[in-house]
């Protein structure tokens, strides 16, 4: 049985340009999504919404397609540069985009940005998506430690997202299909907030309870209490517990 919980927070600026999707079909297929608005201001929090709004519709109408989750980011990509022209506000619409959909018990999920989707199997993690940003390079390189992406000043210099030209291949990145079963569980989260949270701590918050809102409410009084002595950003985040 699947149990899910979701939360959003302004943080300390001055609009929440974070949005979150769940689409609940019934029959066990569920689609979750994350976008984290980036751009002039307004203008990501509209990207955001657009490309949340996109994967639902997308979901809906196919679910049963082994491609789903390829769907949902290329409509999403021609949705947003759609509003580009169409508002005729240049460059300014991009968003970052996670999905995760669960049919039949079996998982996929795609990224692009750095919202992040970890999966965990008996309170470990096991999987963790990959961030596409500058300070990710970094890291994938050698320069400097995973952990050290939370406090590099290129962190949030993104190198991919949706509302920037892909030039001749996509720029998202897709797992291949999950079985889901008991003990496993799966975190999406954007950068305001797994850059206040390390993994042990996410880990053991998980240990710690049992359902989904718990787990959430948990980290995410971690990610307040990290974030207040500074200018916190947005964050949202999605839990899954199966």
């Amino acid at each position: 049985m699947l149990d899910h919980a979701s939360l959003t927070s302004i943080g300390q600026r001055e609009m929440n340009e974070d949005r979150i999707g769940i689409t609940d079909l019934g029959e066990d297929r569920f689609c979750f999504v994350l976008a984290d608005g980036l751009g002039g201001p307004g203008r990501g929090g509209d990207a955001a919404a657009v490309a949340v709004q996109s994967a639902g519709e997308v979901f809906s109408a196919f679910s049963d397609r082994n491609d789903v989750v390829e769907m949902i980011f290329e409509a999403a990509q021609k949705r947003v540069l759609y509003e580009h022209k169409a508002r005729r506000v240049r460059n300014t619409m991009k968003t970052t985009l996670s999905v995760v959909t669960s049919v039949g018990g079996k998982l996929r999920y795609g990224t692009i940005g750095d919202t992040r989707v970890y999966i965990f199997r008996d309170s470990r993690v096991e999987m963790v998506s990959h961030d596409h940003s500058v300070a990710q390079v970094l890291a994938d390189a050698g320069e400097i430690s995973p952990d050290d992406i939370r406090s590099h000043p290129d962190r949030s210099k993104l190198l991919r997202c949706i509302g920037e030209s892909w030039d001749d291949k996509p720029g998202y990145e897709v797992s291949e299909g999950i079985y889901m079963c008991r003990g496993m569980s799966v975190l999406m989260c954007t950068d305001g907030f797994w850059g206040h949270i390390h993994e042990d701590m996410m880990t053991q918050c998980l240990w710690e309870t049992d359902t989904a809102a718990k787990w959430l409410d948990a980290m995410a009084l971690i990610v307040k209490q990290d974030g207040s002595t500074g200018e916190a950003d947005n964050y949202s985040a999605i839990a899954i517990r199966y």
